[in-house]
């Protein structure tokens, strides 16, 4: 595995989910989280295996084509 640093899109979806957290426990950490955005969210990391990431960024940018049914 290794660490990546999130697309723009995941950490959207990140946002949503510790923001549905926070909803749902009143968690003070979330809170802290949501509350400075913009300077917590550059310390998430996405893990994944190295031979997944870069499968799909191979299939992002075109230079592999799915397998025929």
């Amino acid at each position: 595995v290794a660490a990546y640093e999130p697309t723009p899109g995941q950490l959207e979806s990140l946002k949503r989910v510790v923001a549905m957290h926070h909803e749902a426990t009143g968690s003070e950490v979330a809170e802290a989280i949501l509350a400075d955005w913009e300077t917590t969210s550059t310390a998430f990391r996405r893990v994944a295996p190295v031979a997944e990431v870069a499968r799909l960024e191979a299939l992002f940018e075109g230079t592999t084509t799915s397998p025929a049914p």
